[in-house]
Protein backbone atom coordinates (compact mmCIF):
# COMPACT_ATOMS: atom_id res chain seq x y z
CA UNK A 1 0.00 0.00 0.00
CA UNK A 2 1.39 3.52 -1.38
CA UNK A 3 1.03 5.92 1.93
CA UNK A 4 2.75 8.97 2.66
CA UNK A 5 5.47 8.64 5.53
CA UNK A 6 3.74 11.91 7.13
CA UNK A 7 0.06 13.61 7.31
CA UNK A 8 0.46 17.07 6.10
CA UNK A 9 -1.95 17.80 9.60
CA UNK A 10 0.66 16.53 11.58
CA UNK A 11 2.37 19.32 12.82
CA UNK A 12 1.31 22.17 10.34
CA UNK A 13 -0.70 24.23 12.22
CA UNK A 14 -3.86 26.04 10.08
CA UNK A 15 -3.02 29.63 8.59
CA UNK A 16 -4.86 32.25 10.58
CA UNK A 17 -8.34 32.85 8.74
CA UNK A 18 -8.50 36.06 6.83
CA UNK A 19 -10.86 39.17 6.70
CA UNK A 20 -13.91 38.94 4.27
CA UNK A 21 -14.42 38.41 1.12
CA UNK A 22 -17.73 37.79 -0.90
CA UNK A 23 -20.75 36.29 0.85
CA UNK A 24 -20.62 32.70 1.78
CA UNK A 25 -23.27 31.54 4.44
CA UNK A 26 -22.65 31.55 8.05
CA UNK A 27 -19.43 32.64 8.34
CA UNK A 28 -18.07 30.05 6.74
CA UNK A 29 -14.44 29.57 5.87
CA UNK A 30 -14.02 29.35 2.04
CA UNK A 31 -10.85 28.87 -0.49
CA UNK A 32 -9.93 29.83 -3.92
CA UNK A 33 -8.97 26.58 -6.02
CA UNK A 34 -5.10 27.90 -4.51
CA UNK A 35 -5.52 27.27 -1.11
CA UNK A 36 -5.82 30.48 0.18
CA UNK A 37 -8.62 30.63 3.34
CA UNK A 38 -10.96 33.44 2.98
CA UNK A 39 -14.15 34.30 5.57
CA UNK A 40 -18.17 35.68 4.99
CA UNK A 41 -20.14 37.15 7.17
CA UNK A 42 -23.52 37.25 5.38
CA UNK A 43 -25.76 34.99 4.14
CA UNK A 44 -27.81 34.17 0.92
CA UNK A 45 -26.36 33.22 -2.26
CA UNK A 46 -22.95 32.91 -2.05
CA UNK A 47 -20.98 35.80 -4.28
CA UNK A 48 -17.88 33.93 -3.19
CA UNK A 49 -19.08 31.17 -5.58
CA UNK A 50 -19.58 33.53 -8.83
CA UNK A 51 -15.95 34.75 -7.76
CA UNK A 52 -14.63 31.30 -8.28
CA UNK A 53 -14.18 30.31 -4.37
CA UNK A 54 -15.12 26.89 -3.08
CA UNK A 55 -17.88 27.32 -0.62
CA UNK A 56 -18.28 25.78 2.50
CA UNK A 57 -22.52 25.61 2.47
CA UNK A 58 -25.29 23.34 4.70
CA UNK A 59 -25.45 20.04 2.84
CA UNK A 60 -28.64 20.04 2.91
CA UNK A 61 -29.10 23.58 1.29
CA UNK A 62 -27.19 22.17 -1.47
CA UNK A 63 -29.22 21.47 -5.09
CA UNK A 64 -29.74 17.64 -5.68
CA UNK A 65 -26.94 18.03 -8.11
CA UNK A 66 -24.12 19.61 -5.85
CA UNK A 67 -25.03 16.79 -3.51
CA UNK A 68 -24.51 13.96 -5.97
CA UNK A 69 -21.44 15.62 -7.26
CA UNK A 70 -19.90 15.99 -3.59
CA UNK A 71 -21.14 12.05 -2.88
CA UNK A 72 -19.57 11.24 -6.19
CA UNK A 73 -15.99 12.96 -5.40
CA UNK A 74 -16.11 11.05 -2.20
CA UNK A 75 -16.93 7.84 -3.78
CA UNK A 76 -13.88 8.31 -5.91
CA UNK A 77 -11.57 8.63 -3.09
CA UNK A 78 -12.43 5.56 -2.24
CA UNK A 79 -11.43 3.85 -5.09
CA UNK A 80 -7.99 1.99 -4.33
CA UNK A 81 -5.37 2.76 -6.71
CA UNK A 82 -2.50 0.56 -5.78
CA UNK A 83 -3.89 -2.99 -4.27
CA UNK A 84 -6.12 -3.08 -0.70
CA UNK A 85 -6.19 -0.16 1.41
CA UNK A 86 -4.54 2.65 -1.26
CA UNK A 87 -7.58 4.75 -2.01
CA UNK A 88 -7.05 8.49 -1.04
CA UNK A 89 -9.78 8.07 1.41
CA UNK A 90 -8.56 5.47 3.77
CA UNK A 91 -4.58 7.86 3.54
CA UNK A 92 -6.63 10.38 5.23
CA UNK A 93 -9.50 8.26 7.41
CA UNK A 94 -5.64 6.68 8.86
CA UNK A 95 -4.60 10.30 10.14
CA UNK A 96 -6.96 10.25 13.06
CA UNK A 97 -6.67 6.64 13.97
CA UNK A 98 -6.10 3.55 12.42
CA UNK A 99 -4.00 1.71 11.46
CA UNK A 100 -1.70 4.85 11.68
CA UNK A 101 -0.61 6.16 15.70
CA UNK A 102 -3.41 7.94 16.48
CA UNK A 103 -2.19 11.00 15.70
CA UNK A 104 -5.67 13.46 16.68
CA UNK A 105 -5.73 15.75 19.09
CA UNK A 106 -8.32 15.77 21.87
CA UNK A 107 -8.89 16.83 25.16
CA UNK A 108 -6.15 19.67 24.70
CA UNK A 109 -6.01 23.40 22.70
CA UNK A 110 -4.75 22.02 19.68
CA UNK A 111 -7.96 19.84 19.07
CA UNK A 112 -10.06 22.62 16.70
CA UNK A 113 -6.69 24.09 14.60
CA UNK A 114 -5.38 20.19 14.02
CA UNK A 115 -8.98 18.75 13.27
CA UNK A 116 -8.87 22.87 10.90
CA UNK A 117 -6.06 21.46 8.83
CA UNK A 118 -7.02 18.25 8.81
CA UNK A 119 -10.53 19.05 6.99
CA UNK A 120 -7.91 21.43 5.17
CA UNK A 121 -6.01 18.21 3.75
CA UNK A 122 -9.51 16.55 2.91
CA UNK A 123 -10.63 19.19 1.21
CA UNK A 124 -7.92 19.55 -1.21
CA UNK A 125 -8.34 15.68 -2.00
CA UNK A 126 -12.21 16.24 -2.59
CA UNK A 127 -11.21 19.07 -5.19
CA UNK A 128 -8.89 16.78 -6.91
CA UNK A 129 -11.37 14.10 -7.36
CA UNK A 130 -13.64 16.12 -8.49
CA UNK A 131 -11.61 17.21 -11.31
CA UNK A 132 -10.68 13.57 -11.89
CA UNK A 133 -15.09 13.19 -12.02
CA UNK A 134 -14.95 15.65 -14.76
CA UNK A 135 -15.50 18.93 -12.57
CA UNK A 136 -13.30 22.12 -12.24
CA UNK A 137 -12.59 21.34 -8.50
CA UNK A 138 -14.31 24.51 -7.19
CA UNK A 139 -16.19 22.09 -4.68
CA UNK A 140 -16.30 23.21 -1.00
CA UNK A 141 -16.19 20.71 2.02
CA UNK A 142 -19.97 20.72 2.81
CA UNK A 143 -21.11 21.02 6.81
CA UNK A 144 -23.70 19.36 8.36
CA UNK A 145 -25.46 21.93 10.71
CA UNK A 146 -26.53 19.17 13.40
CA UNK A 147 -28.27 22.26 15.48
CA UNK A 148 -30.92 22.59 12.95
CA UNK A 149 -33.56 19.87 13.20
CA UNK A 150 -35.15 20.24 9.92
CA UNK A 151 -33.73 21.60 6.62
CA UNK A 152 -35.64 20.59 3.13
CA UNK A 153 -37.62 18.05 5.40
CA UNK A 154 -34.07 16.42 6.71
CA UNK A 155 -32.30 15.66 10.00
CA UNK A 156 -29.57 13.52 8.75
CA UNK A 157 -28.41 14.25 5.35
CA UNK A 158 -30.39 11.87 3.12
CA UNK A 159 -27.72 11.82 0.17
CA UNK A 160 -25.31 10.45 3.01
CA UNK A 161 -28.20 7.74 3.28
CA UNK A 162 -28.28 7.04 -0.63
CA UNK A 163 -24.60 6.22 -0.81
CA UNK A 164 -23.04 5.32 2.48
CA UNK A 165 -25.95 3.30 4.94
CA UNK A 166 -22.75 0.56 3.77
CA UNK A 167 -19.57 0.83 4.07
CA UNK A 168 -18.34 0.60 0.24
CA UNK A 169 -16.77 -2.72 -1.12
CA UNK A 170 -12.87 -2.59 -0.86
CA UNK A 171 -12.46 0.47 1.58
CA UNK A 172 -11.26 -1.74 4.31
CA UNK A 173 -9.78 -5.18 3.64
CA UNK A 174 -7.96 -5.79 7.28
CA UNK A 175 -10.30 -8.22 9.58
CA UNK A 176 -11.05 -5.92 12.35
CA UNK A 177 -13.75 -4.49 14.31
CA UNK A 178 -14.34 -1.58 11.48
CA UNK A 179 -14.32 -4.35 8.56
CA UNK A 180 -16.76 -6.50 10.68
CA UNK A 181 -19.50 -4.43 11.62
CA UNK A 182 -19.29 -1.53 8.44
CA UNK A 183 -20.99 1.46 9.09
CA UNK A 184 -23.96 0.94 12.10
CA UNK A 185 -24.63 4.68 12.24
CA UNK A 186 -28.15 5.09 14.32
CA UNK A 187 -31.25 5.21 11.80
CA UNK A 188 -32.02 9.64 11.23
CA UNK A 189 -35.46 9.25 12.75
CA UNK A 190 -33.59 7.85 16.20
CA UNK A 191 -30.75 10.22 16.09
CA UNK A 192 -33.62 12.97 15.44
CA UNK A 193 -35.24 11.96 18.65
CA UNK A 194 -31.91 11.31 20.25
CA UNK A 195 -30.77 15.08 19.65
CA UNK A 196 -34.18 16.40 21.32
CA UNK A 197 -33.09 14.85 24.82
CA UNK A 198 -29.76 16.65 24.59
CA UNK A 199 -28.86 20.44 25.59
CA UNK A 200 -26.70 20.31 22.87
CA UNK A 201 -27.62 23.88 21.57
CA UNK A 202 -27.19 26.00 25.27
CA UNK A 203 -23.26 24.16 25.07
CA UNK A 204 -23.28 25.78 21.46
CA UNK A 205 -24.20 29.29 22.67
CA UNK A 206 -22.51 28.70 26.11
CA UNK A 207 -18.92 28.74 23.88
CA UNK A 208 -19.63 32.48 22.80
CA UNK A 209 -19.29 33.52 26.48
CA UNK A 210 -16.10 31.82 26.57
CA UNK A 211 -13.16 34.66 27.09
CA UNK A 212 -9.98 32.17 27.49
CA UNK A 213 -8.60 30.72 23.88
CA UNK A 214 -8.10 27.25 26.14
CA UNK A 215 -11.36 27.19 27.81
CA UNK A 216 -13.52 27.05 24.90
CA UNK A 217 -11.15 25.09 22.69
CA UNK A 218 -11.04 22.10 24.77
CA UNK A 219 -12.33 20.20 27.56
CA UNK A 220 -9.23 19.59 29.49
CA UNK A 221 -10.09 22.71 31.27
CA UNK A 222 -13.13 23.37 33.15
CA UNK A 223 -15.24 25.73 31.03
CA UNK A 224 -17.38 26.23 28.14
CA UNK A 225 -15.78 24.28 24.83
CA UNK A 226 -16.15 23.69 21.54
CA UNK A 227 -14.92 19.97 21.59
CA UNK A 228 -17.94 19.28 24.39
CA UNK A 229 -20.74 19.33 21.89
CA UNK A 230 -18.53 17.56 19.29
CA UNK A 231 -18.22 14.70 21.52
CA UNK A 232 -21.84 14.63 21.85
CA UNK A 233 -22.87 14.32 18.52
CA UNK A 234 -19.78 11.53 18.14
CA UNK A 235 -21.58 9.10 20.35
CA UNK A 236 -25.17 9.72 19.13
CA UNK A 237 -24.11 9.11 16.32
CA UNK A 238 -23.19 5.64 16.55
CA UNK A 239 -20.40 3.54 15.31
CA UNK A 240 -17.74 4.25 13.78
CA UNK A 241 -18.06 7.86 14.73
CA UNK A 242 -18.40 6.51 18.50
CA UNK A 243 -14.65 5.21 17.60
CA UNK A 244 -11.89 7.65 17.44
CA UNK A 245 -9.56 4.61 15.58
CA UNK A 246 -12.60 4.41 13.20
CA UNK A 247 -14.94 7.48 13.23
CA UNK A 248 -13.06 8.82 10.22
CA UNK A 249 -14.24 6.45 8.06
CA UNK A 250 -17.76 7.25 7.57
CA UNK A 251 -18.14 10.78 5.32
CA UNK A 252 -20.34 12.34 8.09
CA UNK A 253 -17.09 12.76 9.86
CA UNK A 254 -15.77 15.59 7.97
CA UNK A 255 -19.37 17.07 7.67
CA UNK A 256 -19.52 16.98 11.68
CA UNK A 257 -16.37 18.34 11.99
CA UNK A 258 -16.69 21.41 8.83
CA UNK A 259 -19.67 22.23 11.10
CA UNK A 260 -17.63 22.47 14.39
CA UNK A 261 -15.24 24.28 12.60
CA UNK A 262 -18.03 26.68 11.69
CA UNK A 263 -18.61 26.99 15.28
CA UNK A 264 -15.26 27.75 16.16
CA UNK A 265 -14.78 30.23 13.58
CA UNK A 266 -17.95 32.09 15.10
CA UNK A 267 -16.12 31.76 18.49
CA UNK A 268 -13.07 33.42 17.37
CA UNK A 269 -14.79 36.69 15.73
CA UNK A 270 -16.62 37.07 18.81
CA UNK A 271 -13.79 36.90 21.15
CA UNK A 272 -10.78 38.70 19.07
CA UNK A 273 -8.24 37.88 22.36
CA UNK A 274 -8.57 34.37 22.12
CA UNK A 275 -8.33 34.61 18.32
CA UNK A 276 -4.80 36.04 18.83
CA UNK A 277 -4.24 33.44 21.49
CA UNK A 278 -5.00 30.61 18.98
CA UNK A 279 -2.30 32.28 16.51
CA UNK A 280 0.04 31.90 19.22
CA UNK A 281 -0.41 28.27 20.00
CA UNK A 282 -0.05 27.69 16.72
CA UNK A 283 3.19 29.43 16.24
CA UNK A 284 4.17 27.70 19.82
CA UNK A 285 3.21 23.96 18.13
CA UNK A 286 4.71 24.71 14.61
Amino acid sequence: QARSSEPACKHIAAPPLREAMGNCSSSLPTTTAGGEVKVSESSGIPDAVRAGLACRMEVRRLSAADQERFAQAVLKMMENTNGPESSEYFRLAGYHGWPDPMLCQHGNESFPHWHRAYLREFERTMQEADRQNGHDGKLGLPYWDWLTADINGEFYPNILVKHFSKMPEGLVSTDNMLKQRGYQLRRPEVLAKMMQNTNIQEAVWNIYDEEQHHLAASTRHRGSSVESPHNTMHVTLGFPMASVAFAAFHPIFFLHHCNVDRIYEKYLQVQPDSKAEMEAHQLKMS
